[in-house]
Parts: C-alpha cells; sequence; structure tokens
C-alpha cells in the first residue's frame, strides 16, 4: 500500500486509519488509487 503509512496500517482492522492524517492526505491518496477501489465522502 503506497501513500501514506499513517493512513494505512495491514497489520490491524480496519486498516485504513483517516483520523491519523489530515484530511489533504486522505483525499489525494484516494485520488491517486490506481484500482479506484477507495473512494470518500466529505461530511
Amino acid at each position: 500500500m503506497r501513500g501514506s503509512a499513517k493512513l494505512f496500517n495491514l497489520k490491524r482492522k480496519p486498516w485504513i486509519i483517516p483520523d491519523e492524517v489530515d484530511v489533504a492526505t486522505v483525499v489525494k491518496v484516494i485520488d491517486t488509487c490506481p484500482s479506484g477501489a477507495l473512494h470518500y465522502r466529505h461530511k
């Protein structure tokens, strides 16, 4: 998983931890996801 070591931790579940990084980082990483499998919704 590339992008942010704080955002993704494959050794735990859930493995995506969006509260560990700022919103801009989450958006950037998801927008550059090559498979398009990740999505986000602003609240």
